[in-house]
């Protein structure tokens, strides 16, 4: 296990620093992944796609900078393909239309069109959010009666909360969530996460690279109350600045970055109800993560990975 982990760190090494042009390359398979397979044309494919879609330049610079995320994006995805495989997973078109609505601002005609006119692989785009999806429902059938919340400590945080403040403070926070392993550079990915939210946006950035289900809706966690964060994730975005982006923040097998769009403080009085229903999802939500992460991973330790 740890010759193959080596052999995937040094193609990694070798793509990132020795400059390889993918694009001068003929078609040629570049990893397997279990019985899958991915191309120097699929490689090329995320990478235009990623660009194009985030208004960035296609040159050699930008390719290199998003060269390994996106390798390890394709990894990944190849990884749930093979896991949904193995459960009858189905998912109706409705679900693939609202998750399109949501990436297009409701137009998907034009990102249609943005597809043909810069010659991208729109099937495979489809193909890739319709495995994301399978992934979701299997991960919630799978773990669904494991996510349990304690509703009276979900209440004694409420109520220590008004109790201590005239106001509660929201936050609205977008996420990228990225799985790693125990010999992934932090100082690498955080320089590379960064480059490219500079080139293009925090929201584009999650929308390629973030494994959270919130990743097609650009990173989005909408609006937090300030009771519905850890400590760690509390006591960070609190001194954070508005559109200020945190550093990596390390949680068991994955790396988060989170940035803060807006903050505001609401009346304790509006609605108790809301606030506390709000507070439960947020938690189930981490919980699903967290097994979504861990099952990956364990996909990941049990299946071989050739890089050629």
């Amino acid at each position: 296990m740890k010759e193959k982990k080596l052999r995937v760190i040094l193609i990694f090494v070798v793509l990132v620093f020795f400059n390889i042009n993918l694009f001068a390359l003929e078609n040629v398979i570049i990893a397997k992944i279990g019985n899958k397979t991915i191309s120097s044309y699929d490689l090329k494919n995320k990478i235009r796609t990623s660009l194009i879609l985030s208004d960035q330049e296609i040159n050699q610079v930008n390719i290199n900078k998003i060269k390994r995320l996106s390798l390890s994006s394709l990894i990944n995805l190849r990884l749930k393909e093979l896991e949904v495989l193995n459960y009858d997973i189905s998912i109706d078109q409705k679900q693939i239309i609202d998750q399109l609505n949501v990436i297009s601002s409701d137009n998907i005609t034009s990102l249609k069109q943005k597809f043909k006119l810069n010659n991208l692989d729109y099937k495979t785009f489809l193909s890739e959010l319709e495995i994301e999806l399978k992934w979701q429902k299997l991960i919630f059938s799978l773990y669904s009666k494991k996510v349990k919340i304690d509703d009276n400590n979900v209440q004694k945080n409420i109520e220590k909360i008004i109790l201590e403040n005239k106001k509660i403070k929201q936050y609205k926070l977008l996420e990228i969530e990225i799985l790693i392993n125990d010999q992934t550079n932090i100082e690498t990915l955080n320089k590379e996460i960064q480059d490219f939210i500079k080139q293009s946006s925090f929201k584009e950035a999650a929308k390629k690279f973030s494994i959270s289900p919130t990743a097609r809706d650009g990173g989005n966690l909408g609006w937090i109350d300030s009771i519905s964060l850890s400590k760690e994730i509390f006591s960070m975005v609190d001194k954070m600045k508005i559109g200020e982006i945190s550093q990596p923040i390390k949680k068991f097998n994955t790396v988060s970055f989170y940035k803060v769009s807006d903050t505001r403080e609401v009346d304790k009085n509006i609605d108790l109800e809301k606030i506390r229903k709000n507070f439960i999802n947020l938690q189930k939500n981490e919980l699903f993560k967290l097994y979504s992460n861990s099952h990956l991973s364990k996909k990941k330790n049990n299946t071989f990975i050739e890089l050629k």
